[in-house]
């Protein structure tokens, strides 16, 4: 590899971003946007005010959970009885959250790696 690119990757300070969606036959299962969705609404109990945070209208997001729900066949979400359109997270709601943290974990460690190998070194 040329020096001069490592050279300039070396003192530059450079971040390696990725993204990763789950898809079957062109639907999007799982993105990122709805992974900080599904944290939001975790966090806040609402989905207008996890829409908001995002600057989502409160149609694209439920537009989003719900196609996703339909696509994956299960319920991210289920209504909280104790407060009017409250929403908390399913078990696999927040097992998607947890899993997908994870594979974005190893997925970013790996990506380090393989750009210090091919690019820095």
């Amino acid at each position: 590899m040329s020096s001069i690119l490592q050279d300039k990757l070396k003192t530059c300070n450079h971040q390696l971003k990725i993204k990763v969606w789950l898809t079957s036959q062109d639907q999007t299962l799982i993105s990122p946007g709805l992974v900080e969705l599904l944290c939001l609404i975790n966090a806040q109990g609402s989905l207008q005010s996890a829409a908001k945070q995002l600057s989502w209208s409160y149609r694209m997001a439920w537009g989003r959970l719900r196609k996703a729900e339909e696509h994956l066949g299960f319920s991210l979400v289920e209504k909280h009885s104790g407060n009017k359109g409250g929403l908390v997270l399913s078990q696999a709601g927040l097992e998607l959250i947890e899993k997908y943290q994870a594979l974005m974990k190893n997925v970013q460690l790996f990506a380090e790696e393989q750009m210090k190998n091919l690019f820095l070194s």
